[in-house]
């Protein structure tokens, strides 16, 4: 992938996805809002590690998170054989090397020579041309943290892991899902089936037992 605008919204989605983010945690509202204070820059430490069986994991601080607010987070992207976050973040920051560091992690390169900062809405809409393209259907940008939610349970990471990932308390974390199993149909339409989300409720069925949570809180879906 050589053009500096893909290689910079592939590497996004694969972050945003795999890391379960919020958009807003790795994109800023318009071109001229971003803001060292809240949003990451590519100065922030990237940190890689190596792990057993050849993974590689890559860490880096957000200065703000909307739980976290200015204590911000640390966000993590572990590799995978394909659709890596890890690969496809490396790619990016090579391929927008000349990016200068106060920029936003995501900022690539243009054709003049230049540079600009990745807005969500010059994101989202390059997915969504990609989607079109291939006659999928449109995820909306809150979609991408609950669908890597699902797809990581699915893959039969334990619910703690999960959680830790997505940066969610315990209780927090079940309350999301049971809201989550009303709004899969609209979010992710097709992909996941009853049969499927059925796998996903037993383990953090599972997993509220051994967190000693009472049902009755995570019934409520206020």
């Amino acid at each position: 992938m050589s053009n500096t605008f893909d290689a910079a919204v592939f590497a996004l989605a694969l972050c945003a996805f795999w890391g379960c983010c919020r958009l807003g945690e790795l994109t800023i509202p318009s071109r001229n809002a971003f803001s060292a204070r809240l949003h990451v820059s590519r100065s922030a430490a990237i940190t890689y590690r190596s792990h057993a069986g050849g993974l590689e994991s890559a860490h880096v601080h957000i200065p703000w998170a909307k739980m976290e607010r200015q204590l911000g987070a640390d966000l993590t992207f572990t590799s995978r054989s394909s659709l890596c976050p890890v690969k496809a973040l490396r790619h990016h920051l090579s391929l927008n090397a000349e990016v200068p560091k106060e920029a936003p992690l995501f900022a690539f390169l243009t054709a003049d020579g230049s540079w600009t900062p990745m807005t969500k809405d010059w994101f989202l809409g390059r997915c969504r041309q990609v989607w079109s393209a291939r006659d999928m259907d449109y995820i909306h940008g809150h979609g991408f943290r609950p669908g890597g939610a699902t797809e990581l349970l699915l893959g039969g990471v334990p619910p703690e892991t999960v959680a830790k990932v997505g940066r969610w308390k315990s209780l927090a974390f079940l309350i999301y899902w049971r809201k989550l199993e009303d709004l899969i149909p609209l979010m992710i339409s097709r992909t996941y089936d009853s049969d499927r989300v059925s796998e996903i409720n037993q383990k953090l069925e599972d997993f509220r037992i051994t967190h000693k949570i009472p049902k009755k809180i995570c019934i409520s879906r206020s």
